[in-house]
């Protein structure tokens, strides 16, 4: 049997080996951590590690890492690596799909993009092979300074793309939380107001989840957010409330003033639901908030909910005459009260 023979033979019995114990052992959040040890161990390498696109692609983190023992780890000084340092990189895994890279190869040049994977990471030699999920590279499987079985290509594939299916599988669980969670927030939030929206502010859109006709009327149920917003602080209150509630309505300010807390909210006189107290003749009582609802990878505020409701934001068909309404944030569900526990909620 020549070597290049051999060679297929060992990654097969290699890669039947790696397969049947990630079939059979017990999936979660070590998942990828145990793959990453295997892979290690196989190649004799000081790490495995995983390095990933954030979402807007302007920067690469490290987000796993297995290190042998005595060796130090790198993950923590390799996240927000700029895209034009790891450009080299991702055009060569592209290029070459997976490959080994050492500093001892005739055809290795100083400055040149294979300098810079080594550089970077302050190592010899790596092996390195694309992460891609639904055909697109989101970042790279790598071992750093491998000892054994650097001519086993086809197993780095088989290790990324195992990742792969593991991200994958990772970020389908992470959304149906967060859709569980938001649910859940709306179902409460439906009990307590007689409105809510769910607000896109990275497209300025809302959509209606709950209402009642008298304000869909007015309001509509999905459209421009900004511009139902200022609608809504020009021609559904009085006068004397316009100026306050139209600073409060500002979607560009809400970054900020979400910064620090996850709920403001607003007081104004409704024209839309008269006092029942003067007849049915004057302005009520109502209530707005803003509510943090979704936080892109990087921390920015994308989404938030707007629930509104006459009686100090107190719904109809839970008021009762002898209620008390200066505490109505009292009854908000634990999800919306400030990030810190020791903080009290803010109410602007």
């Amino acid at each position: 049997m020549n070597e290049l023979s051999q060679n297929l033979l060992n990654q097969e019995q290699a890669i039947k080996h790696f397969l049947h114990d990630y079939a059979n052992k017990e999936k979660g959040g070590q998942t990828i951590q145990n793959i990453l040890a295997d892979a290690g161990r196989y190649y004799d390498a000081d790490r495995a590690y995983i390095l990933e696109w954030n979402v807007q692609k302007t920067a690469v983190n490290n987000t796993y890492e297995w290190c042998r023992e005595g060796v130090a780890a790198k993950r923590n000084a390799l996240q927000n690596i700029p895209a034009d340092m790891v450009e080299g990189w991702f055009r060569l895994v592209k290029e070459r799909g997976e490959f080994f890279v050492s500093a001892q190869d005739e055809e290795f040049v100083f400055g040149s993009e294979t300098y810079q994977i080594l550089e970077l990471r302050g190592i010899d030699s790596a092996g390195v092979s694309p992460l891609v999920v639904d055909g697109e590279i989101i970042g790279f499987f790598g071992v750093d300074n491998p000892k054994r079985n650097t001519g086993h290509l086809l197993l780095l594939s088989v290790i990324s793309s195992t990742c792969c299916i593991e991200i994958a599988n990772k970020r389908l669980e992470d959304s149906n939380k967060a859709l569980e969670e938001r649910m859940k927030i709306i179902q409460s939030l439906s009990e307590i107001y007689t409105s809510v929206y769910y607000i896109d502010l990275t497209k300025n859109y809302f959509t209606e989840l709950s209402s009642v006709s008298d304000v869909r009327t007015h309001i509509g149920a999905s459209g421009d957010a900004q511009e139902r917003l200022n609608y809504f602080s020009h021609h559904m209150v009085t006068p004397d409330c316009t100026d306050e509630l139209q600073v409060f309505v500002d979607l560009s300010t809400l970054e900020e003033r979400l910064k620090n807390t996850r709920i403001i909210s607003k007081q104004y006189r409704s024209t839309i639901f008269p006092s029942a107290e003067a007849g049915g003749s004057a302005a009520s009582w109502g209530q707005c908030s803003f509510i943090e609802g979704n936080r892109d990878p990087e921390g920015r505020l994308t989404h938030v909910f707007l629930p509104r409701s006459p009686f100090m934001g107190l719904s109809f068909r839970n008021w009762r005459p002898k209620r008390n309404f200066r505490r109505p944030m009292r009854s908000l569900p634990f999800f919306f009260k400030t990030r810190s526990s020791t903080r009290p909620l803010s109410v602007p």
